[in-house]
């Protein structure tokens, strides 16, 4: 499934067909949310530059967890085609 560059930017989080490797998406919001822990004593002591940091550090696991999301329903609707040839995705019933 191909993403915006910008959710990509220095990750290598997809396969060479533009789907996305969920390993290295988790991988990757992990480290960020390990991240945002780091940062938490100086957002909780007041400190902008730390809560703007946070905050960038939020919107991007958001956008990585959609984009994860989206590619694991991507699968499953590949599978369910596999499975049902001449088949309705949205009725479950022939086209």
């Amino acid at each position: 499934m191909p993403m915006s560059a910008d959710v990509l930017k220095d990750l290598d989080v997809e396969r060479g067909d533009g789907s996305v490797k969920p390993e290295e998406v988790r991988r990757e919001i992990k480290r960020l949310e390990d991240e945002r822990l780091r940062l938490a004593p100086e957002v909780m002591g007041g400190n902008r530059e730390a809560l703007e940091e946070d905050r960038g550090l939020e919107r991007r696991i958001m956008e990585l967890a959609s984009a994860e999301r989206e590619g694991r329903a991507d699968e499953l609707r590949e599978a369910w085609r596999m499975r049902h040839p001449g088949g309705d995705e949205e009725s479950g019933g022939p086209a």
